[in-house]
């Protein structure tokens, strides 16, 4: 693995830790430890988070040390001089990444800056699957929501053909 590529993954991925521990201090001193962290019409967990660390995250103050596992798989940015080997580095780096990146999504949720809304989305034809979202009068959804996590109505939808 070049040092460029591993040493680009690895500060983003400082960054993207710092930006998800400032992000969840910010809620838990708004909103309390208490508050409860889930994606909308979903009856899973944060799915990597349960699937790679095994825990079942429900509240914010159970991401916290979500938060610092993911810290202390990051490892010092790679010197300019001196090469050597990173991808074990990296691929922590990586997984600190995804549990971070997981973590912001789910506080967006929570302070409500998730789904973001996607204007003109009625036009397109577009359908949403959710039960909370009003359709309009062709069926399709009114309210212009998205993005984000696949909730259990689209997934049950799909079926098989996840698989």
């Amino acid at each position: 693995m070049s040092r460029y590529i591993a040493s680009r993954a690895i500060r983003g991925a400082h960054l993207l830790v710092n930006e998800a521990d400032e992000m969840l201090s910010q809620t838990i001193a708004e909103l309390g430890p208490d508050a409860p962290v889930a994606f909308p019409n979903t009856a899973y967990y944060l799915p990597t988070i349960n699937g790679m660390m095994g825990l079942q995250v429900e509240t914010l103050g159970q991401l916290e040390p979500v938060l610092k596992h993911a810290r202390d798989l990051l490892h010092p940015i790679p010197s300019d001089s001196r090469w050597m080997p990173y991808l074990g580095e990296t691929l922590d780096s990586g997984m600190a990444t995804l549990f971070a990146a997981e973590a912001i999504e789910a506080v967006r949720f929570v302070r409500g800056d998730e789904p973001q809304r996607i204007p003109g989305f009625h036009m397109t034809g577009g359908s949403f699957t959710s039960p909370d979202a009003g359709t309009s009068a062709n069926g399709n959804s009114a309210n212009g929501y998205l993005n984000g996590p696949i909730d259990d109505v689209q997934l049950r939808s799909w079926g098989i053909a996840l698989v």
